[in-house]
């Protein structure tokens, strides 16, 4: 079966025009990456129709777009279209044909000469965005709480506009021409809706731009793949392994959330833990030092008089995100040399090599970007995975910041020169507490 790549886009035209504008005045290369110094001109920003099979249809910027983020600096609000999942099928990753039809541009008399570009990379547990300018240069990175909309605890949307807000760090949003997210939970059953959650979200701070939506899995491959072949393993919270082929996402396996699926991931190890430490109260599993290295993160306190039930109550405010943030204690148990420990993470390594295996199908010597907060990070989960892949013959690539991969498809969006994530310098985030 084949999944193209989700997508939904979000255009305004005074973002284009921004841009367009600007380039009149500074010079960049056309061999991929920016350049304050060339003297040579860029070929005008491109657009492409939509394929057959999609759908374009009219939309609205939200009532709560602030009347600054509508006329500030002379931009001219544009036609707001919505192009719905559909319209990508097909479309490679980062090409000018998955951007979308603009519409008539609008007129805008005094441009912001220094335009910017957003890429958000919003998982369960954590919301990061980056922005960047025209010369390839950063100007603010920041993380907040988790946004899936789907297992997130909290106000995803308020979280969105904090990260945005902070990584921003003062620059004026109507400089920003053009946004690109991946979301987990923005898949096909989810996308329009996601899409047009964060374009208001963006209004909200003053951020009225072209805007394209893509799963995770997009801007992690894109983030660190050496070319448009290969496979994407991720374990982070949720879990999923998909296999590009030019560009496109062609097969993927699990991705289902904590509920259906997700095997192997964060949220999986640390389910698989609690069940085990239980077990071990209740006599019906072997005895484990889960029990000890699980029940400081729990929050565990003797108030009932059964042990078993105190868990029971500990257990009951845990979130998606914060049974996933139990994997470090599993590790511990594991390292430590207890066996239910190290069987829970040899069962998350199997599942893991189990949807590699679906997506690859056999395929010898591919390129497979790992990625997710659990395949990143040192451990015996990475380690195992690695070890598998490397001896199966493959070349492992690590996609340690995805948010690359979402301002690869914004500059794409803008009509600038192809990004290459290598040459991006990110500072450290500024992270934004949860209560702020």
């Amino acid at each position: 079966m084949t999944s193209p790549p989700s997508s939904s886009i979000i255009t305004t035209s005074s973002g284009l025009n921004a841009w367009s504008s600007w380039q009149r005045r500074r010079a960049v290369t056309r061999s991929g990456t920016f350049s304050p110094n060339s003297t040579t001109p860029p070929s005008p920003p491109r657009t492409a129709s939509t394929s057959q099979s999609g759908s374009v249809v009219p939309g609205k910027l939200p009532s709560s777009t602030p009347r600054a983020a509508r006329v500030r600096r002379g931009w001219v609000e544009g036609i707001v279209l919505l192009r719905l999942a559909d319209g990508v099928r097909g479309r490679p990753l980062g090409s000018a044909q998955s951007a979308g039809r603009y519409g008539r541009l609008a007129p805008v008399s005094d441009p912001n000469p220094a335009p910017l570009l957003i890429g958000l990379d919003v998982g369960g547990t954590s919301t990061k965005a980056a922005v960047l300018d025209a010369a390839g240069q950063a100007l603010g990175h920041a993380t907040a709480a988790g946004g899936n909309h789907r297992s997130s605890a909290g106000d995803v949307s308020a979280y969105l506009r904090q990260a945005v807000t902070t990584a921003l760090a003062g620059a004026d949003p109507a400089r920003v021409v053009a946004v690109a997210a991946g979301i987990a939970g923005a898949g096909s059953a989810a996308g329009s809706e996601v899409a047009e959650r964060v374009a208001g979200d963006l209004a909200q701070v003053g951020v009225v731009a072209p805007l394209d939506v893509r799963t995770d899995l997009d801007i992690a491959f894109l983030a660190a793949a050496p070319a448009g072949d290969g496979v994407l393993l991720l374990s982070g919270t949720g879990a999923v392994a998909g296999r590009y082929r030019d560009g496109r996402l062609t097969r993927r396996c699990d991705g289902l959330g904590w509920r259906l699926g997700d095997e192997g991931s964060g949220y999986w190890i640390g389910a698989a833990a609690l069940r085990a430490a239980v077990a071990a109260l209740d006599g019906r599993g072997a005895p484990t030092r889960l029990t000890e290295t699980l029940a400081g993160p729990l929050d565990v306190r003797a108030v009932t008089g059964d042990v078993r039930q105190d868990w029971v109550r500990a257990a009951a405010a845990l979130t998606v995100g914060r049974t996933a943030a139990l994997v470090p204690a599993v590790v511990s148990a594991a390292d430590a040399g207890d066996p239910v420990a190290a069987g829970v993470v040899e069962a998350a390594v199997e599942r893991l090599l189990g949807s590699f295996a679906v997506v690859a199908d056999g395929a010898p010597g591919l390129d497979v970007v790992l990625a997710g907060g659990v395949l990143t990070a040192d451990g015996p989960v990475r380690d195992g995975v690695s070890r598998a892949l490397v001896e199966a013959g493959h070349r492992l690539h690590l996609s340690t910041r995805p948010v690359l991969g979402a301002l690869v498809l914004a500059a794409q969006l803008a009509g600038m020169p192809q990004l290459a994530p290598a040459s991006v310098t990110l500072p450290a985030p500024v992270r934004i507490d949860e209560a702020s």
